[in-house]
C-alpha cells in the first residue's frame, strides 16, 4: 500500500474512533507520525485532504488546538471544492468516493469539539493532554 493509502486508513480508523468518544493508542498516534513524516517529503503533500486530516489528529492529541481547527477547516475547504468541481465535472461520484455526508458530519462534530476544547481552556495549546 503506498504511503497516501496508509495515511487515509489510518486517519479515517482514527477519525471514527474520536468520533465515538474513543482515544487512539499511542502506538496508532506514533504510526501516525510516523507516515505523516513520510508523506510530507512527497511533491503536493499539503494538497492532500487526509494530511490535513491526520495533521489535526496530531495536534488535537499534542494540545494544540488552533493547529487543529486550522488543519480541520483546511480539510474542510478542501472537500468543500472537491463537491464544487464535482458538480462544475461530474465523475459518476468517484471523486467523492471517501467523502459521503457522513464523513463531513464526522469531521464538522470533530470541528466544533475542537472549537469547545480550545475556548474551555484559552487559546493555544492544553499542555500534552490527551484527547
Amino acid at each position: 500500500m503506498t504511503p497516501w493509502g496508509k495515511l487515509k486508513n489510518l486517519e479515517v480508523e482514527i477519525t471514527d474512533l474520536i468520533v465515538n468518544e474513543g482515544e487512539p493508542s499511542a502506538d496508532s498516534i506514533a504510526e501516525l507520525r510516523r507516515i505523516i513524516s513520510e508523506c510530507s517529503k512527497l511533491p503536493d503533500a499539503d494538497e492532500a485532504i487526509c494530511f490535513h486530516g491526520a495533521r489535526s489528529i496530531l495536534a488535537q492529541f499534542d494540545g494544540d488546538y488552533d493547529t487543529a481547527i486550522s488543519h480541520r477547516e483546511i480539510e474542510a475547504q478542501k472537500i468543500g471544492r472537491l463537491y464544487e468541481l464535482e458538480k462544475q465535472h461530474p465523475t459518476e461520484g468517484w471523486a467523492l468516493q471517501n467523502f459521503h455526508v457522513s464523513d463531513i458530519e464526522k469531521r464538522a462534530t470533530l470541528l466544533k469539539q475542537l472549537k469547545q476544547k480550545r475556548s474551555g481552556q484559552g487559546s493555544g495549546g492544553n499542555g500534552g493532554q490527551r484527547l
